[in-house]
């Protein structure tokens, strides 16, 4: 089972690792778990674009069939 739910993360960590766009990712992730008010960034850094948020949210819907805890 462990292996399971660590094979289901790696789509979400290997898009993650994406030169320039980690800190994005991990802030848009909390934001939508209610940890962070907003996935904003300093400059230079910049957000996601619309197109890459329904990706990590698809990464996210596909997780949380393995993990519940991805849709929390």
């Amino acid at each position: 089972r462990a292996h399971d739910i660590f094979d289901a993360h790696l789509p979400l960590l290997r898009y993650e690792q994406q030169p320039g766009l980690g800190l994005a990712v991990r802030k848009y992730v909390l934001m939508r778990r209610g940890i962070l008010a907003s996935d904003a960034q300093r400059k230079p850094g910049a957000g996601l674009s619309a197109t890459a948020k329904t990706e990590v949210d698809f990464l996210l819907e596909r997780l949380g069939r393995h993990d519940p805890r991805a849709t929390g």
